[in-house]
């Protein structure tokens, strides 16, 4: 897979040089970690390999993992790892609620900037008495602040009588359900409506949201969550030749160094050989690597980096 990348325009303004970023010295191997569709209930897990890319021996005192239905397998620490020497941790994911939320995997390491790892959880799954059913990814990813990104919801009645829904609201302002449907939903009928996130501020937000209200509500919560990144002039198209088998579409991902680690930008697949980076900041280098994913939502290794310089 053959990647290009060409700067798109300025607009005329310019910015100084950013500050020098820290990088952690232990690498994650997947950087990101995604769970998807996992049914409500059961267990995934994923292996994210750490190494040391110093010189010198670095010891690990801490892992913990942070997130809703988030677990880590057993992991002794301190560890010491020599120079390039590496180790698997196994987080796992058990959701107790359908919906998207953020989660986190951090590697305290002595003396130097932690490593931290990004999961985006993403369950489907059913009230507690088994009737309602929801459909629907609400990890909005990174939207820029002032900009609103919308997402399609599905609740589905599969038991043999009525449920009410009530009007949907988050806790978080951030997020919004546009055109939410309130009443009886009879057995079989399904309703959609869509959920924004507006963020304000910068950073990762995530709320819930109980559907159903009354004694013959549902009991379903589904948590919706994004990220908040400045809106930026500085972007940086990339193109890519198209797989030469059919796919579902492309992950892009970026770091500052060439041997990573790699952050994927996009939370689902694009689906044409192209991609806008919106999130560059002025004057930075950046490493791209774009995945493909085949009919079966297997991925394919990266394509070979390729560096490009934010205007």
């Amino acid at each position: 897979m053959l990647l290009a990348a060409v700067p798109a325009p300025a607009n005329g303004v310019s910015g100084a040089e950013p500050a020098p970023r820290l990088q952690p010295i232990v690498a994650a191997t997947p950087s990101e970690v995604s769970f998807s569709s996992v049914p409500v209930g059961s267990r995934y897990s994923q292996a994210i390999r750490l190494t040391n890319l110093s010189a010198s021996l670095k010891t690990i005192n801490t892992v913990t993992a942070t997130g809703a239905g988030l677990a880590l397998e057993r992991f002794f620490a301190p560890l010491v790892l020599g120079p390039g020497e590496s180790v698997t941790i196994t987080v796992d994911y058990r959701p107790v609620n359908a919906g998207a939320a953020l989660g986190k995997v951090t590697v305290g390491v002595k003396d130097e900037v932690p490593t931290e790892i990004v999961v985006r959880e993403s369950a489907q799954g059913r009230s507690k008495d088994g009737e309602i059913t929801v459909q629907g990814d609400l990890d909005f990813g990174k939207v820029p602040i002032g900009t609103t990104a919308t997402k399609a919801l599905t609740l589905r009645n599969n038991g043999k009588s009525g449920v009410q829904i009530g009007d949907t609201a988050f806790a978080d302002s951030s997020f919004s359900a546009v055109n939410s449907w309130a009443g009886t939903l009879a057995p079989g009928q399904e309703v959609q409506f869509e959920v924004q996130f507006s963020p304000a501020t910068l950073g990762i937000r995530s709320a819930a949201a109980t559907i159903g209200k009354g004694s013959n509500a549902g009991t379903l919560q589904i948590e919706a969550s994004g990220e908040g990144v400045s809106a930026s002039d500085h972007k940086i198209e990339l193109n890519w030749q198209p797989s030469d088998v059919p796919v579902q579409g492309y992950f892009v991902y970026r770091a500052v160094e060439k041997d990573g680690p790699y952050t994927k930008l996009n939370a689902s697949p694009v689906t044409q050989p192209a991609y806008t980076d919106d999130t560059a900041a002025a004057g930075q280098e950046y490493f791209y690597r774009v995945t493909s994913v085949d009919e079966l939502g297997a991925e394919s290794p990266f394509s070979a980096p390729m560096p490009m310089q934010a205007p």
